[in-house]
């Protein structure tokens, strides 16, 4: 997996102002950027099960298994959850939702340890776990009761995802009803 990194523009510290490099990337002959390579796991979701949700569920439901298989993946493959980062697809054109997890070089990534789970496939139990696990939190009734996530079951920092307030898995967990059904 490769993961490269461009410098569009910055900010000074304590300012809301931001400087462009360019008024577009292709103003200009060159940007500093980084490319870093690392391994990952592209999820997939049953695109008939989510094509009935309502569009901002979709993106929740998404969102809420990214972070239930880091939780996982910090278990099965020993890495600190800010070595992860995650992307979400939500195509509704296309009717394709998905997620990617993933680490990258400089981080714990680049020792193997997303790669092993291919070898056994153990990749399929890791993601069953994943969902599991969110039966249940160590702060319910709580929890469940409040926002429906927390960091005992799925709050990451803010190095691994930036979007925290887009999670429930009470939502999670009814979307995994419907596909046993």
């Amino acid at each position: 997996l490769k993961d490269t990194t461009v410098l569009y523009g910055y900010s000074r510290l304590n300012s809301e102002e931001i400087f462009h490099i360019a008024d577009t990337p292709f103003n200009v002959e060159y940007m500093p950027c980084v490319e870093k390579y690392g391994e990952g796991i592209v999820i997939e979701m049953d695109s008939t099960t989510l094509k009935n949700c309502d569009q901002a569920d979709v993106k929740i439901i998404v969102h809420t298994l990214a972070h239930a298989v880091i939780k996982e993946m910090e278990f099965e493959c020993g890495y600190d959850s800010t070595s992860f980062k995650e992307k979400i697809y939500i195509d509704t054109e296309k009717n394709k939702y998905g997620c990617i997890v993933y680490c990258v070089a400089g981080a714990d990534g680049s020792m193997g340890g997303i790669a092993s789970l291919f070898d056994s496939n153990k990749v399929f139990e890791l993601i069953e776990n994943a969902v599991d696990r969110l039966e249940m939190c160590p702060h319910d009734p709580i929890c469940s009761i409040e926002k429906g996530h927390c960091y005992a079951c799925l709050d990451l920092s803010e190095v691994t995802c930036h979007e925290g307030d887009s999670l429930d898995r009470r939502k999670m967990l009814e979307y995994v009803k419907k596909l046993n059904n």
